[in-house]
């Protein structure tokens, strides 16, 4: 079972767009959704599922709200492990500790842009500030929100997405709840308190495990020795998911001063669809970015639809290129390839 959080668009606002949270947690059963729970009358609901994801279960709500309580809106779903690493990656901590009501999340709907995210850094002339992170956009208000010029329909203009906002408050007391759904749930509930951290030389068994296991195209240059070399250039570059000790996921990254580069992303198939591919994505992001980095690509397969919908939910462009490569090194190449060379 997984923990999720799942966010209703501008609901109980007015005299529009009304559900109670009576009829909600009937909506959320009625989807085949567990342990549901309600916070506030704003659209705010923990619950537990198995085996779909983030984006399928916005969807699925969507669809059922409609149907069963004639409401309309947008959903936002994020698992309890994006919720945990949202809360560590929080780029206003004095805000958070001082004045947490004026601090605002938005949930978008997807990755904006980074010329997007420029122009409306470039907009701001008050005392609001903004971060993103992902599908995840930080405001702080010094001076209110209700009177502020930042309001969430410009906000989404200017990203180009639609999106869902909650006070920090709000956000920890999700999270709290999160967590409290996975310590008290069935044994294979997942474990919100999973992290997201540096890799480490001793990960490297568990993070090998889990490249074997999902079929990633490994070579002589993903050898400890080699990676050892490679750290030296990005070691914060390269990440680990955790969850009890274990190693669930990792992902490499790379600057080479122009471009980023990401690599070998995979996910332990156990822990799939529980946001951990995303969260990684997003940490790796702000790293480059925090180096200077503009703009960040990577290669998948033509044939791999389903991760290429991964990567574009998050905000990635398909572009038309044609990938060539040689390997200057034989003994870095992968046996087939050394194969092809020599005929």
């Amino acid at each position: 079972m997984t923990v999720h959080i799942a966010l209703l668009r501008a609901v109980n606002l007015g005299p529009h767009r009304r559900v109670a949270n009576e009829s909600l947690v009937e909506v959320c059963e009625g989807a085949g959704l567990s342990a549901v729970e309600t916070y506030l009358p704003t659209g705010n609901v923990v619950f537990q599922d198995t085996g779909r994801g983030p984006i399928a279960l916005e969807t699925l709500l969507e669809k059922d709200l409609a149907k069963r309580a004639r409401l309309r809106t947008e959903v936002f779903v994020r698992s309890g492990f994006e919720w945990a690493t949202l809360l560590q990656q929080n780029p206003f901590p004095e805000m958070a500790e001082e004045d947490p009501s004026h601090l605002v999340v938005v949930f978008l709907k997807r990755a904006p842009s980074p010329e997007a995210v420029a122009k409306l850094r470039g907009s701001l002339r008050g005392p609001e500030k903004a971060s993103v992170f992902g599908a995840h956009l930080f405001v702080t208000y010094p001076k209110g929100i209700a009177r502020s010029p930042l309001t969430l329909a410009r906000i989404e203009g200017t990203l180009g997405t639609r999106g869902t906002a909650r006070n920090w408050n709000t956000v920890v007391e999700l999270g709290r709840r999160a967590a409290e759904a996975a310590r008290e749930g069935p044994a294979d509930t997942e474990n919100v308190r999973a992290v997201v951290r540096t890799f480490q030389p001793e990960d490297y068994p568990g993070v090998r495990r889990v490249w074997e296991a999902s079929d990633i195209h490994l070579s002589p240059a993903d050898s400890p020795e080699e990676l050892e070399r490679a750290l030296e250039r990005d070691p914060d570059l390269f990440l680990v998911a955790e969850r009890d000790g274990e190693t669930v996921g990792a992902v490499l990254g790379r600057f080479d001063g122009f471009r980023g580069w990401v690599y070998h992303l995979a996910v332990d198939a156990r822990f799939r669809r529980q946001g951990i591919g995303r969260a990684l994505m997003e940490e790796v992001e702000r790293r480059l970015t925090d180096r200077g980095c503009p703009k960040v690509n990577l290669h998948v397969e033509a044939v791999n639809e389903e991760v290429s919908a991964f990567y574009e939910a998050l905000g990635y462009d398909r572009k038309d290129f044609i990938f060539m490569g040689k390997w200057l090194r034989e003994d870095a190449a992968p046996s087939r390839a050394r194969q092809n060379t020599s005929r």
